[in-house]
């Protein structure tokens, strides 16, 4: 039994696998994200296997197709000028994978592989270097007016030496 309740954030390496001074042994984590991700695309390889589902969906078709009408919209309506749809796979997969995650962590005596802060830094920084890449690419160094409101004078106009 779990003896302190932080004992469930541990992890417990399956596979030890160790280059140098790095760890990169099979936890637990990885185990969980690999589970859920691969019942994530049976149920979804079950339903593309009917030719896209049947014409009276079940719970699981309902399931599925509610939240990819849900990434949808968060892509269409989040990106400007109707070009969400661009980047609708991207939102999808990460908008599955934590849900996925969140879900099995609710499972007692499982694990949340969004816990470790690891997971979500990599996500995070994923997302911040994508962002920035597509914008120099379409706004070139432009981009970094985005970090300066317009009607802010810069440093250099507003600073005078008295």
């Amino acid at each position: 039994m779990i003896q302190s309740p932080l004992e469930q954030f541990e992890l417990i390496p399956l596979i030890p696998l160790n280059l140098g001074s790095f760890d990169i042994s099979f936890t637990q984590s990885t185990l969980f994200m690999f589970v859920g991700i691969i019942s994530f695309l049976l149920l979804f390889r079950m339903l593309i296997m009917n030719q896209g589902g049947t014409f009276i969906p079940n719970r699981w078709q309902v399931l599925i197709e509610n939240i990819w009408e849900l990434c949808m919209t968060l892509s269409n309506e989040t990106i400007a000028g109707g070009k969400g749809q661009k980047y609708f796979p991207f939102v999808f997969v990460i908008f599955s994978f934590i849900l996925v995650s969140n879900f099995t962590g609710m499972v007692p005596y499982s694990f949340t592989a969004t816990s470790h802060l690891s997971i979500t830094l990599i996500m995070a920084i994923m997302v911040f270097v994508g962002y920035h890449i597509i914008g120099v690419r379409k706004h070139g160094i432009r981009l970094l007016e985005l970090y300066l409101p317009s009607g802010v004078s810069s440093f250099s106009t507003s600073y005078r030496t008295y």
